[in-house]
């Protein structure tokens, strides 16, 4: 409904949120601040708890791998974690960080980039 959700400007002068380029990507739930995709762009349902909690295993287990260096096991990890919920912008802003400790700044890049389009309150 129009009541509960603005667009990312709107949400932007409300609350000092980020400049956005592509503003039909993501409507912002005013009440608590979740994002959600906008059902044009992306047609698709949040996936069931039972791959959300595979996600946060595989999540957890990235983050192990992350704080012993161990780069390329944790973007293997986090990716995987991707696939059962493509939703969790803290997985893409994980592997954004395994990516720039390997040198590959490009996909750091898309990475973080995705992240703060699911989240444009991310910081």
């Amino acid at each position: 409904t129009d009541d509960k959700r603005s667009s990312v400007s709107n949400l932007k002068s409300e609350v000092g949120g980020v400049e956005m380029e592509n503003e039909r990507v993501l409507l912002v739930d005013r009440k608590y601040f979740q994002p959600v995709l906008n059902p044009d762009v992306y047609p698709g349902s949040m996936p069931p708890a039972g791959q959300v909690a595979k996600a946060e295993k595989l999540r957890s287990e990235g983050n192990k791998a992350f704080l012993n260096r161990e780069y390329w096991e944790a973007l293997q990890l986090f990716s995987k974690a991707i696939l059962y919920n493509p939703f969790d912008n803290f997985l893409y802003s994980n592997r954004s960080a395994c990516w720039a400790n390997v040198g590959r700044h490009v996909e750091a890049l898309d990475d973080a980039f995705m992240c703060v389009t699911l989240d444009p309150l991310f910081v």
